[in-house]
This record gives C-alpha cells, structure tokens and sequence, in this order.
C-alpha cells in the first residue's frame, strides 16, 4: 500500500501461473505490487497518468526478468485503489477487484464501482467440486485458469503490461461533503458468502466497521475461512487470499 498524503492506494498482485520467483523466492504478485508502489510514491503526475507509467514499467521489469509475455499465464499483474484527497473532493481511480467503499455521516454507503467481480465464472466451477468434497480444488480447476488468464484485457481488465488496460480503468472525482469515511481494500477483505452469485454483504461489512475497524473486519472473515479450509462452504479460490486496506476518516 501507499500511504503518503494527499495519496494513498491499495495494490493486490498477481503471479503468473508459470511459478516464477526470483532468486531470492520473491514472487511476480509481489514485484508488481512493490513496483506500483514505487512509481506512485515517486510520480507528480495525475492518478490515471501514473498507472499508464506503473503499466509501461511493470512490462519493462517482465521483460528484464525474461518472462515470456506473450504467454498471459505467465504475466504478473495487478489489482488497485487509489484515492487523492483534495480541499472538498476526492479523485479515484480503480483497477480490476480492489474496491472503494464510501460511508457517510448518515452511515449509508456506496460502492464507486459495482462489478469489480471478475471470477464469477471460476467461482461457479469451484462450487461444483466444492458440493463434492473435493481436495485442491485450485490444482483441479488450474487448466481453466490459465485459459482465463487468456482473455485478460479482452473480458475483463488487468494492469499486466498491455496498453489496452486503460479500457478497464474506472475513475472519477467525488466531493467530500458528509464523507465520514473511505475504505480502499484488496479483493481479500471480502466478505466471503456461500453463493458466488449472490452479491456482497457491505450492510454487515459497515456495521463490522463502525464496531471494530478494518481489523473486525478481517478478523470476522478470517474466522469463517479458517473454519472452512478446502473452500467448501465459502467459495473463493484460496483459503485466505493477502488483505490491503486503508480507512480514511474525515
């Protein structure tokens, strides 16, 4: 994460599904992630700006390490949130599923983005193995995975080095009047539910957040996953998939 003021992010990295480390065991997720991190904490230039920058670098740092980027399996890439805060406003930009929660001083929320889901479909797929007891489920459905991976910056959009991430970018500028809080997260804060299709629980999310702060929150959803190892209740992809987050409170 970032936290230098006005500025401050949240980024989730992917590794290729080629295994790839460095040799000192460090992944591509965490390289990418590290990298947007450096760029944002150097960068002058406007949100949108610096992760076309962050994008173009992220290929240059592939390439360096020789990954093959034609193949998209093998590409790192990246999740974010990003906020800048201004006078009376905010601006945000959004990749991929790192959301941006706003609760204001009558409590309600909002989403800045409502289809941040990207793995509906391999979420369906786990669900069937997951009715049948399977074990590693990730290693069985890993073929379908990596197909997906194929279609990055087509169906969905992911900071991987291809210039046609910039389609996928949301983004905007917000007023702060009655802003009680912004929340960015990774995906790993989620709430986890039972049926992938079914959308989000943010009702219970803000009320975990009122009564214990992001730490209830990741302590509460850590909780049901530990009790459900193999994801057979909870459908998701890994047992505890890495948490960022940062609450602002104005």
């Amino acid at each position: 994460m970032i936290v230098k003021p006005p500025v401050f992010g949240v980024f989730d990295g992917a590794t290729g599904l080629d295994d790839f480390t460095t040799n000192k065991g460090l992944t591509g997720g965490y390289l990418a992630a590290q990298l947007a991190k450096k760029v944002f904490t150097n960068s002058r230039a406007s949100l949108i700006a610096t992760v076309e920058k962050l994008n173009r670098q992220l290929l240059v740092e592939m390439k360096k390490s020789r990954i093959n980027t034609k193949d998209k399996f093998r590409l790192w890439a990246l999740a974010l949130a990003v906020v800048k805060i201004r006078k009376n406003y905010f601006e945000w930009v959004q990749s991929t599923d790192s959301p941006i929660l706003v609760i204001y001083e009558n409590n309600k929320w909002d989403l800045l983005v409502k289809d941040y889901e990207i793995d509906l479909d391999l979420l369906l797929l786990w669900q069937k193995y997951a009715k049948q007891k399977t074990k590693d489920i990730f290693s069985v459905i890993k073929p379908v995975i990596i197909e997906k991976r194929e279609k990055e910056n087509q169906t969905y959009g992911v900071i991987d080095g291809n210039p046609r991430m910039k389609k996928f970018l949301r983004s905007g500028k917000l007023s702060l009047k009655d802003v009680k809080h912004i929340i960015l997260f990774t995906d790993g804060l989620l709430p986890p539910k039972k049926d992938p299709r079914k959308k989000d629980d943010f009702l219970n999310f803000v009320r975990l957040f009122n009564k214990g702060g992001l730490r209830l929150i990741a302590k509460t959803h850590w909780g049901l996953q530990n009790k459900d190892p193999w994801g057979w209740q909870y459908i998701r992809l890994k047992k505890h998939d890495d948490m960022a987050a940062i609450a602002l409170s104005f």
